[in-house]
């Protein structure tokens, strides 16, 4: 028959090891690791693209076709493009927080852009933002 102490240690380790798996599957699941994750959770003030998700995003690559990314990610809330390189930004979060120009405001929000060029993603960016 268990004791009330070992039936107590049992929940314990029971807990501890829900915890360990649930940061490790954060870690693991969530671009910026941990910190982006409850950085998010806690200041984190992001708008994201209808179909954005955060698995979808870490399997686009450096080659893939724009056609591509939309099978994944769906359309982006904005795309701009760049004066001097010609490239174009997908951008698939933002600020919940504009200036009165339209740019980011003062906040911290995750940031999710795909840059492309001639149709073909050159670069992937992901980071958390503080403002």
């Amino acid at each position: 028959m268990k004791t009330r102490n070992s039936k107590i240690k049992y929940s314990l380790l029971l807990l501890l090891s829900f915890l360990i798996v649930a940061i490790v599957g954060v870690q693991i699941y969530w671009l910026d690791g941990l910190f982006g994750a409850v950085c998010e959770i806690v200041v984190g003030r992001t708008i994201y693209s209808k179909d954005y998700k955060e698995y979808a995003f870490r399997r686009i690559g450096k080659g893939a076709s724009s056609n591509d990314v939309v099978r994944l990610l769906g359309q982006p809330l904005l795309i701009r493009t760049t004066r001097d390189a010609g490239e174009t930004i997908w951008y698939y979060t933002r600020p919940k927080i504009l200036d009165q120009n339209g740019e980011d405001g003062d906040c911290c929000y995750t940031e999710r852009y795909i840059f492309l060029s001639n149709n073909v993603v050159t670069l992937k960016h992901n980071e958390f933002y503080f403002d």
